[in-house]
């Protein structure tokens, strides 16, 4: 009985052994396994965080490119004075004989520079809106304007007839153009 009692506890010491050996393989093999891929991810921020700091880089550079771009921009603008002649006041209206209509507009350079090669384009338009009649007249003119200084302005003075009969009404548009290109639009109408 002795015996037996050894060839049993024997037994399970091999068999609780053999378990042992396997469960530390396998803990060897998940630690292994896992230390592995706690490597790959590493690696993998390593890899994304230089991406990140390229791209950080690239973003400044692109930036500060925007900035040397605008202050271009800028430069040309002024140069050109397409962002400093504005119209600052602009008015219509009928002489008391009311066979004229009298159209002022006044030119203004509020740049650091003088202004060259501009036109201001004046669009006057008649028209009666009745059941019965539906009439439009239109004319134009357009005013070559040399040049002007910095902080001075220039007043442009038109009349156009107006027309004969009743029920007239009128718009004026005035476009600005700096070296042939739009920079400033106003309208004034009696409706």
């Amino acid at each position: 009985m002795l015996s037996e009692k050894k060839v049993v506890g024997r037994n399970v010491a091999i068999v609780l052994g053999t378990i042992c050996i396997i469960l530390t393989v396998g803990l060897i093999g998940t630690i292994m396994s896992y230390t592995s891929i706690i490597g790959e991810n590493y690696n993998t921020i390593v890899s994304l965080n230089s991406q990140i700091s390229s791209l950080q880089n690239e973003i400044a550079n692109l930036q500060n490119q925007v900035i040397i771009l605008q202050n271009q921009v800028n430069d040309i603008t002024n140069l050109c004075g397409l962002g400093t002649i504005k119209i600052s006041w602009f008015n219509a209206w009928l002489t008391p004989d009311e066979n004229k209509l009298n159209i002022t507009a006044t030119i203004v350079n509020n740049g650091s520079i003088p202004a060259k090669n501009f036109s201001l384009k004046i669009d006057v338009l008649f028209y009666q809106m009745s059941p019965q009649n539906n009439t439009r007249i239109s004319t134009n003119r357009t005013f070559e304007i040399g040049e002007l200084n910095i902080n001075d302005f220039r007043t442009i003075n038109w009349s156009v007839t107006w027309p004969e009969g009743e029920g007239w009404h009128f718009s004026v548009d005035f476009t600005l153009y700096v070296n042939g290109v739009e920079t400033d639009h106003q309208s004034f109408g009696c409706y």
